[in-house]
This record gives structure tokens, C-alpha cells and sequence, in this order.
């Protein structure tokens, strides 16, 4: 397989141009079917010859195949350059996958595809740093969106240098299973965890920290924390919609609107209940990158075409109540690089 030029847009631009051209092409598509099917009216009352009807759905069908064949050579020739965040899971990177140097320049989110592009799966990678939190949505199964969240967690520390980042687990009820963070050595859990999860009292307080760091950063004041703590911190809020509910609600929104530029980007994850249809959690979740944990519809913003995410979950994911086993790799990882040296 040939090189790709160096000249080539980067992997995460040449995946979007790719979900563009894609999306512009299943466009055109519905158009010219549109178009035959008011031709197959007249055909029938007899007011057109017969054919033409026949002939249209033949040639939009073989521009869409002609389109779909060179955008999936387009990806087969990028594909094995990749670096392991933005490759499945499966891939031979992860096997290989060193901590980076640098921040990548995205990472892979999941699958998208379309049931008139049977043989086009296009890769959805959201850039690095996040510009916005992230929203999951509950799935199909329960348990769906934990998985999907560790999932994306554990590319996310794979996608950074050592020491750049540290995680603040918040979950105020307490019923979402993440307990198993505590399980890690209590050097990393301190340094790399923020202490573990926090629940009750515990998870308000957090909260409150976090908005302290991203006020202090917005007005430019000096972070008074220890300076081994990794400068971003990836705050990861579990239950979700019941974090929306309760009293506290109010510094959820303000962190999920100022965190993400002040170097605090926000996941929220809707594990237990799901978020109420109120206009606070409306607002929170247009201001959020909206993604399912199951197969779930995601349409593009070029031409409105529905799209369908298949998310790219950890084969041990289970229901997000242990620990997988990369992201423990992955954040032990981490720990070693950044461990103190007598």
C-alpha cells in the first residue's frame, strides 16, 4: 500500500473531509431518487414515457457506489499510519502504544455509517484539547454509557504526555460503580486520581474545587496547588442526570461551560437515571458534544444527513464497575513516568 504524501492533510481533516464529501454524496443521492420517483408518477398516469424512472435510480446508484469506493480508498491509504487514540481498539498500535511526547491531535470517538453506504465506515475523531465537554448518553443496555466512558477515558491518557493530565471522578450518589478507582496504589490514586471517587459531601466539594481552579485561571491568577499535580484536569461526572437535579446543579453548568477553555474539560455520563427535561439539562447538553453509548444516530452539520455512531468500546468495558485493563495499563503507565526520584 502506498505512503501517504507528505503533503496530505493530517488523519483527523482527512476523516471529516471524508464524512463531508460522504455526506454530500448521500445528498445528492436522496435528490436524484427524489427526482426519479416524481418522474415514476408521471410514468404511471401517463404523462412521460416509460424508463427514465429505471435509468435515474441505476445512475444515482452508481455515482453513490463510485463516491463510497474512493473515500474508502481514501481512509485504506491513512488507516495504517494511524497512532493508537484514533485506531480501534483491536488495532496493532495498541500493542506498541508508548506515552506520547505531545498532545495528539484527536482521538477516536467511533464509527460512522449509513444503510445506503453499506461498505463506508468513517472514523468520528474529536480533536484535542477538547473545545467542549462531552455528553454520553444512556444506552441500550445498562451499563452502556460507564463502559463507553472508561473507554473514552483510557484514550484520552493515552493521547497526552505523562503528567499533563489528572482525573476528578465525581459521583454524588454514589451508585455508579466506580469504586474500583480506589483499588490503585495510593500514590497514583492521590496524584493521578484526584483521591479517588468522590460521593456525598465529597463530591460537592470537588466540584467547588474545580470551579475555584478554572475562576482562578480565567482572571489569570497563580494556581496555588502542587506543582506535581498534572496542570489538566479531565473532571468525569458520573450520573449525570441526577447530578442535574440536585443541588449542586448550578456548578455543573458553570463547569461545563468554563472548564473545557481554563484546561478542565468535562465529562458527563449518564449512568443511572436518565437527565429530566428541564431547560437546565437542555442547556448543558447543547453546550456538550452529544454522543450515544449504544448504535445511535448522529447527523452531520453540512447537509443534516443522519448518520449512525457505533461507539468504540474496550472488549472488557463491561458495565464500568472494574477496571479495564488498558486503561490500567495506560494510567500505570503514567504513574511510572511521572513517580518522583529520590
Amino acid at each position: 500500500m502506498p505512503e501517504p504524501s507528505p503533503n496530505e492533510v493530517g488523519y483527523l481533516d482527512r476523516c471529516r473531509l471524508v464524512w463531508e464529501d460522504a455526506s454530500r454524496s448521500l445528498a445528492a443521492f436522496h435528490a436524484a431518487t427524489e427526482h426519479a420517483l416524481t418522474l415514476r408518477n408521471d410514468e404511471i398516469a401517463g404523462r412521460k414515457p416509460r424508463g427514465r424512472f429505471e435509468q435515474l435510480m441505476a445512475e444515482a446508484d452508481r455515482r453513490l457506489r463510485a463516491d463510497a469506493a474512493q473515500l474508502r480508498e481514501e481512509l485504506a491509504r491513512v488507516e495504517p499510519q494511524v497512532t493508537p487514540e484514533a485506531a480501534p481498539f483491536d488495532a496493532p498500535a495498541w500493542l506498541t502504544w508508548r506515552p506520547r511526547a505531545d498532545l495528539a491531535e484527536g482521538m477516536l470517538l467511533g464509527r460512522l455509517s449509513a444503510a445506503e453506504l453499506p461498505g463506508l465506515r468513517v472514523p468520528l475523531v474529536l480533536p484535542l484539547p477538547w473545545r467542549r465537554a462531552v455528553w454520553i448518553s444512556r444506552g441500550t443496555v445498562p451499563g452502556d454509557s460507564a463502559a463507553y466512558a472508561w473507554s473514552l477515558v483510557t484514550r484520552f491518557l493515552a493521547a497526552v504526555p505523562p503528567g499533563v493530565v489528572g482525573l476528578d471522578v465525581i459521583d454524588a450518589v454514589g451508585l455508579s460503580g466506580a469504586g474500583w478507582l480506589h483499588g490503585f496504589d495510593p500514590a497514583t490514586t492521590a496524584r493521578l486520581l484526584g483521591g479517588g471517587v468522590a460521593t456525598g459531601p465529597a463530591a460537592a466539594d470537588r466540584l467547588r474545587r474545580l470551579l475555584d481552579l478554572v475562576d482562578l485561571r480565567l482572571i489569570g491568577g497563580e494556581d496555588d496547588r502542587p506543582s506535581a499535580d498534572p496542570p489538566v484536569r479531565l473532571a468525569i461526572i458520573l450520573d449525570a442526570g441526577a447530578a442535574l437535579e440536585g443541588e449542586d446543579a448550578h456548578h455543573v453548568l458553570r463547569l461545563v461551560e468554563d472548564g473545557p477553555p481554563a484546561g478542565v474539560p468535562v465529562m458527563l455520563v449518564e449512568t443511572d437515571a436518565s437527565a429530566a427535561e428541564s431547560v437546565r439539562a437542555l442547556r448543558v447538553r447543547q453546550s456538550c458534544n452529544d454522543l450515544p453509548s449504544s448504535e445511535g444516530p448522529v447527523a452531520d452539520s453540512w447537509v443534516g444527513a443522519e448518520w449512525t455512531l457505533t461507539p468504540e468500546v474496550l472488549p472488557d468495558a463491561g458495565a464500568g464497575t472494574h477496571a479495564p485493563a488498558l486503561f490500567s495499563h495506560v494510567l500505570a503507565t503514567h504513574a511510572r513516568s511521572t513517580a518522583p526520584h529520590d
